[in-house]
């Protein structure tokens, strides 16, 4: 894989369903989402909003 293929700086970004990494080149990856709804009963674990955008975020300073 070219170096270049996401280059830095790496940025957070988000909306009301998860949070992702953005390269400088606009290519988006390592999308985290998330849920701030109950799951009672459905067998599903989800991250919370706070959870998901501390997993994203610790993803871009990789690429700071």
């Amino acid at each position: 894989m070219p170096h270049d293929r996401l280059p830095k700086p790496w940025t957070l970004r988000g909306n009301d369903d998860a949070f992702w990494i953005e390269a400088a080149n606009g290519a988006q990856f390592g999308y985290c989402y998330f849920t701030d709804a109950e799951m009672i009963g459905t067998g599903e674990t989800k991250l919370t909003r706070d959870a998901a955008r501390r997993a994203a975020s610790r993803i871009a300073k990789l690429g700071q």
